[in-house]
């Protein structure tokens, strides 16, 4: 007790005296190691973890020999010491590991502890600052447990503040022992430890992250509930690691955030899923939320949501991407990609202000996502892009307010549903393919080919305005006549079949144009383009068709203004073959009949009547005279 009180006593004197040592001139005050503690045990293999201490000494150098004042750390065999951050960090050189034998003659030729062969030695020279002066020191210590193998350990720490303290070395072990565990492949992260729910190990505070995703024997990192990262460090997920959230996760980077780079660079094979990565930063601003350059590699992100980053939320540089079930929203640029491959499924890209997705080079794929309030839903510029292309796997695209599209060269567009904007589809030049798209609403044009200077709109339902209205592209007037209900690249649809491989659409009971037919009809209408070749539509006796529009027929097959009677057969001469409308009914409006001439003139109830009432004189006639007769 009577030591306690004195102990006490010196360290009182010591805080008094200040942190960093001050001029002392009364007698001898002992040397002494207040705590010694550890901030993570049980620990796992890879870990990193931290040592704090409180020491105090007397370092006079006046009145009695003095050696030079030395630290003395024994910790885990194969591990390795990192630097100080402590106040002792400024009177310290390096750490040098020293395992066997004494310690050099600056450390006074001993070796102080007694740790044995499971523990590395690191000693450092304290360099001294002033005579006269009774140090109060702190030291924090990180120490990583890498190669390590799995035990309870001793860990010490000794001093020695020469002899002018009565004591040459003292050393304080670390209680209870330190226990490291096999390592984790599964780590977890979040705010508190109260917030880890049990879970181990698990890093926590805001450098929590970092240390997990730094871990080498992580494979799967899991962050629990909301948890804030440091808003300016950058992160690396490396090839072959899993990041993903439980209890609807988010990783918030708030505050003052860097203003370059990536939150989340990632490297190599890896999958990121089940978590909201929030940008909200109160100033500067990462380049990107998640940078991908994995060339060689695929990286799968699945099931997240990236929200408010002022430039881009995600950006492909290199590398194969496949997205799937990520939301996109409140971003500058919702996903980039500027090289490699990616695929996005089932996305969804709102309020992004430049655009949602902008390809750039690469190749980008996008199929069963949705665009909406968007600046560009799709911005290409170079590169290839796949937007929709697969019947029954297109986009939707809404009120994205420069265009739901914006593509040229290297843009193939299919199946896709777009409204509103000032353009629905903005060209800027000819792309590869375009077709089996339904634009509407849009203020300006449904498809817009840079003022008319290239084709683009044919094949296309852009409100089925017969003569191009909606469009200003060079083949407007080849638009579709009636709302496309199916579709297909092959040669077979419902009833419907073409000797080569072209695109068909199945319009349904819509005839084109409002044109329908003056008699009866047993298919469904359907259209083909030019590379259809020979055309066929089963369901009625005779089939007819008619061209895209009128100003398409030349010769005998002239039908210009279209009216309903542009349906012809081939018995009237009409190739059944190629671009137009197609459909198989149950009369051939060419064959003249007395039924057909009925059905479709009032006019020819004319001489039907005369020979009716030339029949009944007759026979009032031939009455008369047989009464006569009679009298």
């Amino acid at each position: 007790m009577k030591r306690f009180r004195f102990l006490t006593l010196v360290a009182i004197v010591a805080m008094l005296l200040g942190l960093t040592g001050v001029v002392y001139a009364g007698p001898p005050m002992p040397q002494f190691i207040q705590y010694l503690n550890v901030d993570t045990n049980p620990a796992y293999i890879g870990d990193t973890v931290n040592y704090s201490s409180q020491m105090y000494g007397d370092i006079r150098t006046s009145g009695a020999a003095q050696t030079n004042p030395c630290v003395v750390y024994y910790i885990p065999r194969s591990s390795s010491l990192g630097t100080d951050t402590g106040t002792l960090a400024a009177q310290t050189g390096s750490y040098i590991q020293s395992d066997t034998g004494n310690l050099p003659a600056a450390c006074g030729n001993t070796n102080p502890g007694d740790a044995g062969a499971s523990y590395n030695r690191y000693y450092a020279q304290v360099t001294q600052t002033g005579s006269n002066q009774y140090a109060n020191w702190t030291l924090n210590m990180p120490n990583t447990l890498s190669g390590v193998t799995a035990a309870n350990y001793n860990v010490q720490l000794c001093i020695n503040f020469g002899s002018f303290s009565g004591t040459s070395w003292i050393c304080s072990e670390l209680d209870p022992d330190l226990t490291i565990n096999a390592a984790a492949t599964t780590r977890y992260v979040a705010n508190t430890e109260a917030q880890c729910l049990g879970h181990t190990p698990c890093d926590t505070g805001t450098g929590g992250l970092a240390a997990a995703l730094g871990n080498s024997s992580a494979t799967t990192i899991i962050v629990i509930g909301t948890y804030n990262a440091n808003p300016a460090t950058s992160h690396t997920l490396a090839g072959g690691d899993t990041l993903k959230g439980s209890n609807n996760a988010s990783i918030n980077i708030n505050g003052a955030c860097a203003s370059s780079g990536a939150f989340l660079n990632v490297t190599g094979a890896s999958t990121i899923q089940d978590l909201t990565f929030d940008g909200t930063c109160t100033s500067g601003g990462f380049s990107q939320g998640i940078n991908i350059n994995a060339a060689g590699s695929t990286v799968t992100v699945q099931d997240i949501t990236i929200q408010d980053f002022t430039n881009t939320g995600l950006q492909l540089v290199a590398g194969t991407l496949n997205n799937t079930g990520v939301t996109y929203d409140g971003n500058g640029t919702g996903a980039s990609v500027t090289g490699g491959t990616a695929v996005f499924d089932n996305d969804t890209f709102t309020g992004n202000t430049t655009a949602g997705l902008a390809i750039s080079n690469g190749s980008g794929t996008v199929t069963n996502s949705s665009f909406e309030s968007n600046g560009i839903g799709v911005n290409h510029t170079a590169g290839t892009a796949v937007i929709g292309g697969i019947s029954g796997m297109g986009n939707t695209f809404t009120d994205n307010s420069t265009a739901g599209i914006s593509a040229g060269t290297g843009a193939t567009i299919k199946d896709n549903t777009i409204s509103g904007g000032i353009n629905g589809i903005a060209l800027t030049s000819a792309p590869m393919a375009i077709y089996a798209n339904t634009v509407s609403g849009a203020s300006g044009n449904q498809i817009n080919c840079s003022g008319g200077a290239f084709s683009g709109a044919g094949f296309n339902y852009i409100g089925g305005n017969y003569g191009g209205g909606g469009s200003n592209c060079t083949d407007a007037e080849d638009q579709l006549g009636s709302p496309i209900v199916a579709w297909t690249d092959g040669t077979s649809l419902g009833s419907c079949t073409t000797e080569s491989d072209s695109p068909i659409f199945d319009l349904g009971n819509n005839s084109p144009f409002g044109l329908t037919p003056p008699l009866g009809r047993d298919s469904k209408y359907y259209a083909t383009t030019s590379g259809a070749g020979d055309v066929t539509v089963t369901g009625g006796t005779t089939q007819f068709k008619m061209h895209m529009n009128g100003d398409n027929d030349t010769g005998s097959e002239a039908c210009n203004p279209m009216t309903e009677e542009c349906w012809e057969s081939s018995s009237n001469g009409r190739g059944q073959s190629g671009a137009g409308y197609y459909f198989s009914g149950s009369q051939d409006p060419t064959a003249v009949t007395l039924t057909d001439i009925t059905a479709r003139s009032a006019n020819t109830w004319l001489p039907v009547g005369l020979v009716a009432g030339l029949s009944v004189l007759a026979l009032g006639a031939l009455f008369v005279l047989r009464k006569r007769q009679a009298l």
